[in-house]
């Protein structure tokens, strides 16, 4: 009784974070719509404060990638770099946040490998590894 009810909180625990967007995936889908770097911030950061507006205390508004888009806007206003270099950079740090949320995926699905790990689908299904200490942990 109590695994089901741990796996219940748990299983409402992932749901609940996972339908949290970061805030570089604003700017992803903007991309599909723009193809300036002008555009795609703008229409990224409107997201975000759209996003922020029922909140509190929106995250997202001092997020270090959100603030990084404002910094790269600065420079491309007080014409410090281009709007070419700004896009330049602007891809390398989404495909940067990209490269570390598919490294978070991979972990949490090594994990699901583990020889301890309990399916949710079967919460009485061990999946043993037999020959660690021929035990079920």
């Amino acid at each position: 009784m109590i695994k089901k009810l741990l796996t219940f909180v748990f299983t409402i625990f992932v749901v609940s974070c996972s339908t949290n967007k970061l805030s570089h995936e604003y700017f992803s889908e903007c991309e599909e719509l723009n193809n300036t770097f002008s555009a795609i911030s703008k229409c990224g950061l409107n997201k975000v404060n759209e996003s922020c507006i029922n909140t509190n205390d929106c995250h997202l508004s001092k997020d270090r990638f959100v603030n990084i888009i404002e910094q790269l806007n600065l420079m491309v206003t007080k014409k410090e770099i281009s709007e070419d270099e700004a896009f330049f950079r602007y891809l390398n740090i989404i495909n940067s946040f990209e490269n570390d949320k598919q490294k978070m995926l991979n972990k949490m699905n090594t994990f699901r490998n583990d020889y301890n790990y309990i399916g949710l689908g079967n919460p009485l299904n061990l999946n043993c590894n037999v020959r660690f200490l021929n035990v079920c942990m």
